[in-house]
């Protein structure tokens, strides 16, 4: 996919890959829609690292374990089951652009989901969407 995007979303890709901020477009392995997701995900943190999640979860309510914007961003992002794909997809593109904190975010959102869940339930939430 080839990204056309404005300085200010160069300017957060920029931060995060090390290209040049005068690189006009950027080849990536993401959907537009994840891209946009990972953006506003950086726009939100404004620059600013969130501390660490504390690691085995205390809590299955996010906004409790977690910094207040992290947990409105990844609940809102989860929204439901129909949505797990791009959950998924934003923390496969979380790792392929090296944003740590967004990709232990989501996999503590996926935690505190399947956490007390029987397993017939949590294969299901695991598995991929067939459409």
């Amino acid at each position: 996919m080839e990204l056309r995007s404005n300085r200010r979303d160069l300017f957060y890709l920029s931060t995060l890959t090390g290209i040049d901020s005068q690189v006009t477009s950027l080849e990536l392995d993401l959907s537009k829609e994840v891209l946009e997701k990972l953006v506003e995900y950086m726009r939100k943190r404004g620059g600013v690292e969130p501390p660490p999640i504390e690691r085995p979860l205390r809590n299955r309510v996010l906004s409790e374990v977690c910094d207040k914007i992290d947990a409105e961003y990844i609940e809102e992002l989860a929204g439901g089951t129909t949505r797990l794909t791009t959950l998924y997809e934003v923390i496969l593109g979380a790792m392929f652009l090296d944003i740590r904190c967004l990709v232990h975010l989501g996999a503590a959102k996926i935690a505190t989901m399947i956490k007390g869940q029987p397993l017939d339930k949590v294969k299901e939430m695991l598995a991929p969407q067939r459409t």
